[in-house]
């Protein structure tokens, strides 16, 4: 036998009905909240993955500089003497600056 409550003439609300509505309800807070403090936390991640991303950037940024400055321009003498001084010297920096480019388009 449930408990009842009247309110006004007609309607009859069951308590064992009303007290299940609300533990489920603070169920469903508890769950936004552990849902809420997952964003957040992902979110915190996020940025701290985006600040890495941002450092390795720079930090390739300035390397291409300094290799696009050193490296010079092609001058390949293999069709001659293979493999050529060009190729042996600068070939894995052609190759490097190629890449950077790529991946920065």
């Amino acid at each position: 036998m449930s408990e009842t409550i009247k309110i006004g003439n007609h309607e009859v609300v069951h308590i064992t009905e009303v007290r299940e509505l609300r533990r489920q309800l603070a169920e469903a807070n508890e769950y936004a909240r552990k849902l809420s403090i997952k964003v957040t936390d992902q979110g915190v991640e996020i940025q701290r993955l985006q600040a890495t991303l941002q450092r390795k950037q720079d930090a390739g940024d300035l390397i291409f500089e300094e290799l696009d400055d050193k490296t010079p321009e092609r001058n390949c003498s293999c069709h001659l003497f293979p493999p050529c001084h060009d190729c042996t010297n600068h070939a894995a920096s052609r190759e490097a600056i190629k890449a950077w480019k790529e991946a920065n388009k």
